[in-house]
C-alpha cells in the first residue's frame, strides 16, 4: 500500500487536485481510498455521493470515545467514480481540536484487520496549510508516505507551501514522510509554470506539472464530478495524466526531505517573477 499526502494553502484546489488523481487511479484499476481530512467533509461530494455521510468524529462521539476497525469500515462509501472515500469530519467550531478525527484514523487504520491493507494506494487530503496538531500526523507517522505540495503563483500559496516544507523537515527524523513534487493549480499567468519551477527546485524538489484555473472544473464539480470523468478528452485532463504518471514513476532519488526558504528568498522569487510579467 502506498500513502499519498496532498497539502496545500486553504482555497488553493488541493481537494480538486487530490479527487481528480485519485478518480484517474480508480480508472486504472487500482484500489483507492480517499481520506478527507477536513471537518467539513466534503470529499465524498467530488466522488459523485449525494447527502451527508457519517464521519469519524460522528462514530467516534456516538461510541463514547470507542472506535474499531470494523466501525471505520462501515464508514466508507464508494462514489461515483469508483474511489472508496472516508470523511474524518470534526468537532462543533469552538468544542475541540479540528485535528483530532485525523489523529483517531491514524491509530484504527492499523489495527488488525487493518482498513489500509484494502487498498493499493490511500490518498489523505489533508486541510489547507495547518502542519501543527491532526494534521501533521501523516507527516509524523513513521509510515513512509510521499508528499505533493499544491501551489499556485501567489505569494502566499508559496509561503504556505514552504511552511509545510519545514514542517516535513522538522518532522523527517521522526517521521516517514518525503516531499516527491509540487504541483501548480489554478494558474493564470502563462509565466506561472516557470515561478513554481523554480521554488520547486529552490527547496530541493521537482515540478510535477502545472493545471491551469478552469471554470469548467468548477462547474462539474459544482454538479458532484470531477473533470477527469466528465471531460476525458480535455486538455486539463492530459495534464492530470501525466502528473499521475510521473507520481508513479518516482524514483528513491525523488523522495527528498526538502530545504525550506527563508521568507526574503521567497519574496525574491515571487518579486523576480512579477517584474518579468510587468515587462513588455
Amino acid at each position: 500500500m502506498r500513502r499519498l499526502v496532498v497539502f496545500g494553502k486553504g482555497g488553493i484546489g488541493k481537494s480538486t487536485v487530490c479527487t481528480n488523481l485519485s478518480a484517474l487511479i480508480a480508472d486504472r484499476g487500482l484500489r483507492v481510498l480517499q481520506i478527507g481530512c477536513d471537518p467539513k467533509h466534503d470529499s465524498h461530494l467530488r466522488h459523485a455521493i449525494p447527502g451527508r455521510v457519517t464521519t469519524v468524529m460522528d462514530a467516534f462521539i456516538a461510541g463514547a470515545g470507542q472506535l474499531r476497525p470494523a466501525d471505520l469500515r462501515n464508514l466508507v462509501v464508494t462514489g461515483g467514480t469508483g474511489v472508496d472515500v472516508l470523511e474524518t469530519g470534526g468537532p462543533e467550531p469552538g468544542k475541540g481540536c479540528a485535528g483530532r478525527a485525523v489523529d483517531i484514523v491514524l491509530d484504527v487504520i492499523k489495527e488488525p484487520p487493518a482498513l489500509v491493507d484494502d487498498y493499493d494506494i490511500v490518498l489523505f487530503d489533508v486541510l489547507g496549510d495547518v502542519v501543527c496538531g491532526g494534521f501533521s500526523a501523516p507527516i509524523r507517522e513513521e509510515a513512509p508516505s510521499d508528499i505533493l505540495l499544491v501551489v499556485s503563483e501567489e505569494y502566499m500559496a508559496l509561503y504556505a507551501a514552504n511552511n509545510i516544507a519545514r514542517g516535513i523537515r522538522n518532522l523527517a527524523d521522526s517521521g516517514g514522510a518525503r516531499l516527491i513534487g509540487v504541483i501548480g493549480n489554478k494558474a493564470h499567468d502563462p509565466g506561472a509554470a516557470d515561478l513554481i519551477a523554480r521554488f520547486a527546485a529552490a527547496i530541493g524538489s521537482r515540478l510535477l506539472g502545472v493545471l491551469p484555473f478552469s471554470r469548467e472544473v468548477v462547474q462539474v464539480e459544482f454538479a458532484g464530478k470531477t473533470i477527469v470523468s466528465a471531460a476525458p478528452d480535455a486538455e486539463i485532463t492530459g495534464t492530470y495524466c501525466a502528473i499521475l504518471d510521473a507520481v508513479f514513476a518516482t524514483k528513491e532519488e525523488h523522495r527528498v526531505i526538502p530545504t525550506p526558504l527563508a521568507d526574503e528568498a521567497i519574496r525574491e522569487i515571487y518579486l523576480e517573477h512579477i517584474g518579468r510579467a510587468e515587462t513588455p
